[in-house]
């Protein structure tokens, strides 16, 4: 029996996508014996999952103690490898250590980091227990959602920095969208507190993200704002395509884009609407016009197309890699990022001015990983510069043109 262990502490949404990892290493070796490394902190993302065998939890203290521990962490499995313990390591998380496959999204570097072609669907994998089902069943009772004409689940905080939405802010939404239909209830998912008087708007912070799965099922739709809850709501467990708006700060761009990834893998994204609107009103107008007319004719209506934008992607690569100096990981990531959206005008002057010029001040450069990845942005940059800005391409027109 081959003994594989999976390392990906967290996030929480990066841990519903490593699912997917899983589910593939199962398909691949059928009979191996899958230990997930994952901290205290994300313990739950995995309860119950099919896939996965043992549990090694790992003591992170807060979000921001990932740094300190991942290392320590990663010295301690490949010493367990190397003891017998296990036959073959996959340590799949990109914060840190493995910057080196960012593309400026979450879920591609993530799967970029795994060695091995995902060939299985790729939604998140979520198996509730029949009492945390019943428990949610319970809940919605409790609050009478099938009294209401529609629900909408919301969440209400950004811990992965990728929107300006606050408690307070859906709050208002709320507020404005009971003045026209009070028929509408909403639900305000969010581990802050929230200070409401009406019937009308739920408090669903007292639920788990796991149950929030569940809830999708009571709901009409669902907005977010690109977090962990945002990931959930496309898992296996969430209700099949519900309608869902999500409320994103154009400075984080693709980073945050549910409707840029969808097309990456080419899903459909026919029931997600995106707006970087933050006017209570103009978003009141949205929900009511979705919940009316279909996503479809919202995003036609007022929904955004949002351009891909580098900025974000700059600040990390330049925190996590050009500071360290290690431009080999940079020349990689630009490699990576060139060749998925095209020799764009940003990222080649990036690499002209921050990464090449230094690539030897990395001890790295000396070897042949560091020499192929110098030489094939070298080449990747030399290629001519469309006049305008390419449009995105799925993986497969990428391969078409390629």
């Amino acid at each position: 029996m081959t003994r594989i262990l999976l390392g990906q502490l967290g996030s929480n949404g990066d841990c519903f996508y490593a699912t997917a990892i899983a589910r593939q290493l199962k398909h691949d070796f059928p009979d191996c014996h899958l230990t997930w490394a994952i901290s205290n902190l994300c313990r739950r993302v995995i309860d119950n999952n099919p896939h996965v065998d043992a549990v090694w939890e790992v003591d992170v203290p807060g979000w921001g103690e990932m740094r300190r521990v991942w290392p320590i962490f990663e010295q301690e499995a490949w010493q367990e490898v190397a003891l017998g313990t296990f036959d073959q390591a996959y340590l799949t998380q990109v914060f840190p250590s493995h910057f080196c496959n960012f593309d400026g999204t979450v879920r591609p570097p993530l799967f970029r980091n795994f060695p091995h072609p995902i060939t299985v669907p790729i939604d998140p994998v979520i198996r509730l227990t029949a009492e945390e089902e019943e428990r949610v069943d319970e809940w919605a009772a409790a609050h009478k959602l099938s009294s209401f004409r529609k629900v909408v689940l919301c969440e209400c905080s950004s811990k992965s920095g990728q929107s300006f939405v606050t408690p307070a802010l859906m709050v208002e939404v709320a507020r404005i969208v009971g003045e026209t239909d009070p028929d509408i209830a909403f639900i305000l998912s969010t581990h802050e507190a929230i200070d409401v008087d009406s019937p009308r708007v739920m408090h669903g912070g007292e639920l788990t993200m796991r149950e929030t799965a569940r809830l999708t099922h009571h709901a009409d739709m669902f907005v977010g704002c690109g977090s962990g809850l945002t990931v959930m709501s496309t898992s296996s467990a969430a209700k099949p395509s519900l309608p869902s708006m999500q409320i994103l700060a154009a400075s984080t761009s693709v980073f945050a884009s549910f409707k840029h990834d969808f097309d990456h893998f080419g899903l459909s994204s026919d029931h997600y609407i995106e707006t970087t609107v933050s006017d209570p009103e103009r978003l009141a107008q949205m929900v009511l016009y979705a919940l009316d007319e279909g996503p479809a004719a919202c995003q036609a209506r007022y929904g955004q197309t949002i351009s891909p934008d580098f900025e974000h992607y700059f600040d990390l690569i330049d925190q996590m890699l050009i500071r360290p100096r290690h431009y080999v990981d940079a020349a990689q990531s630009l490699n990576v990022t060139i060749e998925r959206y095209g020799p764009r005008p940003v990222l080649c002057a990036f690499a002209k001015a921050v990464v090449l010029p230094f690539l030897d001040l990395d001890p790295k450069a000396a070897f042949p990983r560091g020499r192929r990845e110098g030489d094939r942005l070298a080449m990747l940059i030399s290629r001519p510069v469309p006049a305008a800005e390419p449009p995105l391409r799925s993986p497969a027109e990428a391969s078409e043109t390629a």
